[in-house]
């Protein structure tokens, strides 16, 4: 533009004069243009964030029982049992002057989640970039019992957004209109990068069969890990699939692409509906780079291949699963150990040996027995993935002896069993 000279677009829209959703509905929504007529009833639900709280009426939620206690920068979740609207305040001073700010105070407290809403009868933008992964925005779409990861608000909508700081964030209050750049795209998120051995991503989705589906969800690696918590549960009927760190619970999960392979333990929560599917994209990229994917879920392990679709009974309290991305010529589904080693130093038995994925995460017992089958010596280790090693002490005898190794699943399913004569030449 020249100097002095303002670049403006004009769009015609309308403002609703009311807030209406079907009932038994969850939303997100702000309140801060609510006609100040409204009387609440018995059939209107309202839940605030107070992540000031220790605990509210559960987690940092409580219902908000009296409307002059509202904040208009605050977001709540809202449900009527009823066909009942929500009368909004539209008058011809709702306008604003150009380049006008929004912001909101975000507080890192308990969890560092904040509820924010749009306070203007038209979308407004969020102020991040699309590949800006360092903040993340989620709204609730209650049609599929999951989060959308948004980049603007709708009118008198309301989003999480969280912090590990107290700060402000800010953005214009202008009409944001442009239409490609309003949500991220469910679908094939994958394809729109490339793919390199040490920069990838995959994503999974979980959907039940009354359609719920919580479809972001993303592992991968990159030389800059990273990772993006989701957002707290949602209020009604959901779908939920976490990416597990820790204590964290995680919507996209990338790891460091210095390793060689990669291990992902996710949980899968549904209320109400039971059986689900759970489905990876990306694979077919991950094969062309010379990778294998498999997953282990229940004590179930197999290999993922694209488009497949792996059914899944979700248990009371979530059913977990670990998935496994690694070089095709290591990649090994059988119950055994490889390149058993063994040899004695003082009274001290030292063994060694490589698991493959079948026996990741299990229990060996290992015993030594003399020739007429009586116990000398034995301990329990834990088998991972790779090479294992193990003592065994107090083996102070001379001559032939068995070697018994058993190795047991989480559930204590006998999964491998091998005997082996070993001779300690004194």
């Amino acid at each position: 533009k020249a100097a002095n000279t303002v670049i403006s677009k004009k769009y015609n829209f309308t403002v609703d004069s009311i807030l209406q959703f079907k009932p038994s509905t969850w939303h997100m929504i702000s309140l801060a243009n609510l006609d100040s007529k409204f009387e609440k009833s018995n059939d209107d639900i309202f839940f605030a964030w107070n992540d000031t709280a220790a605990l509210g009426d559960f987690w940092q939620y409580q219902e908000l029982r009296y409307m002059d206690q509202k904040i208009s920068s605050q977001g709540y979740w809202y449900q009527s049992l009823n066909e009942k609207h929500l009368p909004l305040q539209v008058t011809t001073s709702t306008c604003v002057e150009p380049e006008t700010k929004v912001s909101w105070e975000l507080i890192s407290g308990q969890t560092g989640w904040n509820l924010i809403a749009n306070p203007y009868h038209w979308p407004i933008s969020l102020n991040v970039a699309e590949s800006d992964d360092s903040t993340a925005f989620w709204k609730w779409n209650d049609s599929l019992g999951a989060y959308d990861r948004v980049y603007h608000l709708e009118p008198h909508g309301a989003a999480w957004v969280n912090t590990t700081e107290n700060k402000k964030w800010e953005t214009t209050a202008d009409p944001f209109f442009d239409s490609e750049k309003t949500v991220v795209a469910k679908k094939h998120i994958h394809q729109a990068r490339v793919l390199h051995p040490n920069d990838w991503k995959i994503q999974l989705k979980l959907k039940n069969t009354l359609g719920k589906e919580d479809a972001h969800n993303f592992i991968g690696v990159s030389a800059k890990p990273s990772s993006i918590e989701e957002p707290p549960q949602g209020i009604g009927s959901f779908i939920n699939l976490s990416i597990l760190n820790n204590d964290d619970k995680l919507a996209e999960n990338i790891l460091s692409s210095e390793s060689s392979v990669w291990s992902w333990d996710i949980l899968l929560t549904s209320s109400g509906n039971k059986d689900a599917s759970l489905q990876l994209e990306g694979i077919n990229a991950l094969t062309a780079m010379g990778y294998r994917v498999a997953i282990n879920i229940d004590g179930s392990l197999m290999e993922l291949k694209e488009g497949t679709s792996i059914p899944v009974e979700i248990k009371e309290n979530g059913s977990k699963a670990t998935i496994t991305v690694m070089p095709a010529q290591d990649f090994n589904l059988t119950q055994k150990i490889n390149q058993l080693t063994y040899y004695k130093q003082g009274n001290t038995w030292k063994i060694a040996f490589d698991a493959g994925l079948a026996l990741d995460r299990s229990k060996a017992v290992v015993s030594l027995h003399n020739i007429k089958g009586k116990r000398i010596t034995s301990t329990v280790a834990e088998v991972n993935l790779g090479s294992n090693e193990l003592l065994l002490n107090g083996a102070d005898f001379a001559g032939v002896v068995i070697m018994n190794i058993t190795i047991y699943s989480e559930r204590g399913t006998i999964l491998y069993q091998h005997n082996q004569k070993l001779l300690d030449k004194r």
